[in-house]
């Protein structure tokens, strides 16, 4: 199969070389760098890698929510008289301070955190992780480990959880207090049921319980940014799209049979990872602190996280660009969101990633407002972010109901022709992230002057759109055709409403055999709203204590298999009914026919009886039927080892009471 790619992609080079032959242009040869530009690149590469670090040094001072809650609503000078608030009291987390009812045990029982220099050999194919290997050495790479007792607890809460019961999990909470499953399972327990307050509190206490068990390096790695937690979640199973057309469909079975079984032996231990469970108290930390109001906080916590998981698999990124505004780092969100959106690459896809391209235009715009001075930067910025993601602006907009309130949005959205043929996506990871974007981000949008600037940028690319399209689509045989040329290969060219169109639809476009809508499959969208749920739902089940996908599917198949069972019985049920009913009238009616009392049922009734009540004509359906009837009417001479003596006495028995 290798050398079968290899041939297709030397065969695309070619005609490429030949394309590019036909309208006079030689391919160019590669030329091999000197030594002197190979150490140049590398130099320039160390610096970005280095300054990429420093953008994400976590300050741990300000991680606590309480102290930027103290810093909101206490003046100076009591904090200064204080002094309690002013820095971190001593045996305080770096989280949170401990409180009345935690456990004070020194650690967690039999978890463990280990560091190393050199990243394992699993993880080295990850461009995740690639830019780190080769560098100068200052990048640190930290697991869990657990030893035989938290194993023992961790086997306690699966069974607990099976149960579907939370005070199963308070019971062993009350054996193993400091059981960070236990405790970030109890969180959603409260979070569902509206419980803000003690959800915050049980996701501070299971950052707690691993922050017990770091390693004496681990802090002082994070605050400078170069500490790293490497993970491999679960991929998705998908039929190749390079398969031989000889392939038979038996292969591609057993190819997709061996591909699950590996998929299922990954979640399994994906989901008894350490570090799953710590990156997924980060993340809801920073929910958490952001619903508060404590937007500093969640900065610092989105830093930590985005710092040692450059993957964003719980993508926080939905919400530091968020945290950073409205904590007023504009300065630090420039710098970041640049860098990120000049790189080349990245550890993920930035076309789910919407929000950092409206995020950039709206940080140049309030960064004007402050020094001001008026520039295009971030007009041209939000021309791309409009260019480049409409499905993000229509999402937003009727998030913000701006259509029923504004006629010219209206106007906008629903009757320009650009919007109409950019807003219909069939790819569902993609619209799930506009959504997100919408969800999250739509308060910075509200102001007024905010809108105004953004709804004419928009009302301009639209525009532009239309008179591209007219140059675009004019008929070959026009005089305007002939000189429009050069304008046609300008808009080509350059980065526009069109060319931006073409670019999505290429990098957006639905992968045959790709399930792309499980990219956010493991995403809560209500993780990223504000409002949190009052009261359980009758028919919501509790997140924590449903089922794993694999049991959710198998009870879901039994609960199928359970109904068509049921199902099949009362059409048996009522077949049988109306067969008995028509037997008691044949019944009734041998009475009176002579015939049919000395001879018996003739054998053409017979038939028509069997073939009435036949199931689907089966034959053998058939031939038990007309033994039934030949058997009730003739006598068991007839089919000796057909037992109906109950129900022929039940039927003279109907009759008498007839």
């Amino acid at each position: 199969k290798k050398k079968k790619k290899k041939k297709k992609e030397k065969e695309e080079e070619d005609e490429l070389e030949a394309a590019l032959r036909d309208i006079g242009i030689e391919a160019p040869n590669a030329r091999v760098p000197d030594d002197e530009e190979e150490k140049e690149k590398e130099e320039k590469n160390r610096k970005s890698r280095k300054r990429w670090d420093e953008l994400f040094a976590c300050d741990v001072r300000k991680l606590k929510a309480e102290d930027e809650l103290r810093r909101m609503f206490m003046s100076p000078s009591s904090n200064a008289v204080g002094g309690e608030f002013s820095g971190s009291s001593s045996g305080s987390g770096i989280f949170a301070r401990p409180k009345s009812g935690w456990s004070n045990k020194s650690r967690a029982i039999g978890l463990a955190m280990k560091k190393t220099k050199n990243l394992e050999e699993k993880f080295r194919g990850d461009f995740a992780y690639e830019e780190d290997v080769g560098g100068d050495g200052e990048v640190s790479y930290y697991q869990f480990s657990t030893g035989a007792a938290y194993e023992d607890a961790n086997e306690l809460f699966e069974k607990a959880r099976e149960t579907h019961d939370p005070r199963a999990i308070t019971h062993l909470l009350m054996k193993y207090p400091l059981h960070a499953e236990s405790l970030l399972a109890i969180s959603d327990v409260h979070m569902v049921v509206g419980d803000a307050d003690k959800g915050s509190d049980a996701i501070e206490q299971c950052l707690a319980a691993f922050e017990k068990s770091f390693h004496k390096d681990f802090i002082a790695d994070v605050k400078k940014g170069t500490a790293r937690i490497p993970i491999d979640p679960p991929g998705k199973a998908f039929i190749d799209e390079d398969k031989d057309e000889d392939e038979s469909i038996f292969d591609v079975i057993d190819e997709l049979s061996d591909r699950r079984e590996k998929l299922e032996e990954a979640i399994e231990m994906w989901d008894r990872s350490r570090e799953k469970t710590f990156l997924k108290a980060l993340f809801k930390q920073t929910c958490s602190l952001t619903r508060r109001g404590c937007y500093n906080a969640a900065l610092e916590v989105s830093k930590m996280l985005f710092s040692v998981e450059p993957k964003d698999y719980f993508c926080v990124g939905f919400i530091i660009d968020y945290a950073a505004i409205r904590s007023e780092k504009l300065e630090w969100l420039e710098e970041f969101l640049a860098s990120l959106l000049e790189r080349r690459v990245s550890p993920f896809d930035m076309w789910y990633r919407p929000n950092f391209s409206y995020s950039y235009a709206i940080c140049l715009k309030l960064r004007d407002e402050q020094s001001k001075i008026k520039s295009n930067k971030a007009d041209e910025a939000m021309r791309q972010a409009i260019m480049q993601h409409p499905l993000a602006l229509y999402f937003l907009v009727e998030k913000l109901d701006l259509k029923t309130r504004d006629v010219e949005w209206f106007e906008i959205i629903e009757r320009s022709s650009y919007f109409e043929k950019t807003t219909t996506s069939n790819n569902a990871s993609y619209e799930f992230a506009c959504k997100l974007f919408a969800e999250r981000h739509h308060y910075l949008w509200r102001p007024e002057r905010i809108l105004s600037w953004m709804k004419a940028i928009a009302r301009s690319v639209c525009e532009e759109y239309e008179r591209m399209n007219i140059i675009l689509n004019r008929p070959t045989s026009s005089e305007e055709w002939k000189h429009e040329e050069e304008e046609r290969d300008k808009i080509y060219a350059e980065l526009n409403s069109v060319t931006w169109q073409m670019t999505r639809n290429a990098n957006l476009e639905v992968k045959e055999g790709r399930n792309v809508a499980s990219m956010f499959s493991h995403v809560s969208f209500e993780d990223y709203q504000d409002v949190v749920k009052r009261q359980l739902p009758e028919d919501d089940e509790n997140p924590f204590l449903a089922p794993a996908p694999q049991q959710r599917n198998r009870n879901e198949n039994n609960r199928h298999a359970a109904m068509d069972d049921m199902n099949n019985r009362l059409n048996n049920m009522n077949n049988n009914l109306a067969l008995i009913a028509d037997a008691a009238e044949r019944f009734a009616a041998r009475d009176n026919n002579v015939e049919w009392r000395e001879n018996g049922i003739p054998e053409e009734e017979l038939r028509n009886i069997a073939e009435t009540h036949g199931r689907g004509n089966d034959p053998g359906a058939i031939g038990m039927m007309r033994a039934f009837f030949a058997t009730l009417f003739r006598g068991d001479e007839n089919n000796g080892d057909f037992q109906n003596d109950r129900l022929r006495d039940a039927l003279q028995r109907q009759q008498q009471h007839q």
